[in-house]
């Protein structure tokens, strides 16, 4: 059992980050206010558990009384929190002085996960380091590589192909719900196939080695449009048609040169991120939406299944995920859900705590919104704002209020933990968000080949060369 799951809840005295961090925290050497029970954070008077002071994280200041706001994850109804708003209003500068100011308060030191679109959260590992704290950057499709086959541990093949694969290939090629109705069982066949060509038993575990990648599986969808069109039986049109399609729409992710992202064998276990302090998931140099969707939902998939090999626990953080323009996660499937929604049910039962930024109000669904804890707004440019605030239970007065938010100022809808005579557990305020991490400078692709670059871009050209002319 890995030193995560046989050490939850435990400080870490013996981790080589534990001494550097106590003298972190000590108040003389920390610029950031000490958390107490404050004006909006009523533990004492039992809105959340007195004993979770210690996760109270500095926000900023409120615009009426100028009173310091610290978000605590339980004294909402959900740990997960939600960050709506126009690009340039201050969303990600927000999570970022968040993350920062989360890793240097919290005693129990959570793992942050944080997926990030565009590259900008280099700098706070930059500045966790200068304190003491240690992450790491995955930079996916450059140094990092990850097989969306390759599944957590105790979990059988089959269902994760049914459960997680396919599902998140057709979301991230946003396959319409009808066709991908008619995708789904041939996809799912035809995967299911080279598992058997590997040697894969379903009533055998010890058969389950050395998953597939999807080169293989594209492979054998391209030996099967050869097979079908080659013996031209009759009514096998339709199913020559959606395996064009599948070859057509995941082939340059698999034979692109330089955009092959999922033709090999990944070069990170998810499971292991576990152990590291915060973990940066750059996914800006894959591109396009379709290869950053498929790794989100890939990690988001993983990290659902590994929640549920984790013991129940109460008012403890074991995982901080955090998705920056997440609205894959948002979108609800042909099945009715959001991945978020299934996640945020069972989330705060197993020391998991979610943060999801988006531009779109829209994103949310009524379900999502009533699982949001906590709901920061920055000004959206959108004057349909008023309206979803006020379904959120934003007084009118104050919603039309948003849309005059100058940078670095949001609205904080949140929802306590209802209590027992209390009248009103919603309560709306603004807030001017302090601002503590430095500005780095700015962080470039790398413009050298690596040997290992080199040997993998002359294998992307080999094997694109045999693609081509096997489609002509």
């Amino acid at each position: 059992m890995s030193w995560f799951y046989s050490n939850i809840g435990r400080k870490r005295l013996h981790s080589p980050y534990y001494v550097k961090d106590f003298a972190v925290r000590s108040p003389r050497v920390m610029s950031i206010p000490e958390p107490d029970t404050g004006l909006l954070i009523p533990t004492a008077g039992g809105i959340a558990p007195e004993d979770t002071s210690r996760y109270n994280i500095y926000i900023g200041t409120t615009k009426i009384k100028k009173a310091p706001y610290y978000y605590n994850p339980f004294a909402p109804v959900n740990p997960m929190f939600a960050i709506l708003g126009a690009p340039g209003y201050g969303k990600s500068e927000f999570l970022q002085n968040f993350i920062f100011r989360l890793k240097l308060r919290n005693p129990i030191d959570p793992v942050v996960i944080i997926i990030d679109p565009q590259g900008e959260y280099k700098r706070v590992l930059s500045a966790l380091a200068s304190r003491g704290i240690y992450g790491v950057e995955l930079r996916i499709g450059v140094d990092t590589f990850i097989n969306i086959f390759d599944r957590p541990e105790g979990v059988g093949y089959q269902r994760w192909v049914a459960d997680a694969v396919v599902p998140s290939i057709l979301e991230a090629l946003k396959i319409t719900p009808e066709r991908g109705s008619r995708m789904e069982p041939v996809f799912q066949r035809i995967i299911m196939q080279v598992y058997e060509r590997k040697g894969f038993v379903p009533a055998d575990p010890s058969t389950w080695r050395d998953d597939p990648t999807l080169l293989d599986v594209m492979e054998h969808v391209l030996s099967e449009i050869e097979r079908l069109t080659t013996n031209r039986e009759k009514g096998t049109g339709d199913l020559i048609r959606s395996l064009a399609s599948i070859r057509d729409r995941l082939g340059k992710y698999v034979y692109g040169i330089g955009t092959d992202y999922f033709a090999r064998t990944s070069t990170i276990n998810i499971a292991s991120l576990l152990k590291t302090p915060v973990v940066v998931v750059n996914v800006k140099y894959l591109g396009s939406d379709e290869p950053r969707n498929l790794v989100i939902l890939y990690i988001f998939n993983v990290l659902y299944q590994l929640m549920f090999r984790m013991l129940p626990v109460r008012n403890t953080i074991r995982l901080v995920f955090i998705v920056d323009e997440g609205w894959i996660l948002l979108k609800k499937t042909s099945k009715g859900e959001s991945p978020l929604e299934k996640l945020t049910r069972q989330a705060r039962k197993f020391g998991f705590m979610v943060g999801v930024a988006t531009q779109k109000f829209e994103d949310l669904s009524e379900t999502i919104m009533s699982l949001v804890g906590t709901l920061f707004i920055f000004n959206p440019n959108d004057p349909k704002v008023v309206e979803y605030a006020k379904k959120a239970g934003v007084p009118e007065k104050t919603a039309k209020q948003i849309l005059n938010l100058e940078r670095g100022w949001c609205l904080v809808r949140t929802q306590w933990v209802s209590k027992e005579g209390m009248e009103n557990p919603n309560t709306s305020f603004f807030v001017k968000i302090d601002s503590t991490v430095d500005r780095p400078a700015n962080i470039q692709a790398p413009k050298t080949i690596t040997p290992q670059e080199f040997i993998r871009i002359a294998e992307s050209i080999t094997i694109t060369k045999e693609y081509a002319s096997r489609i002509k």
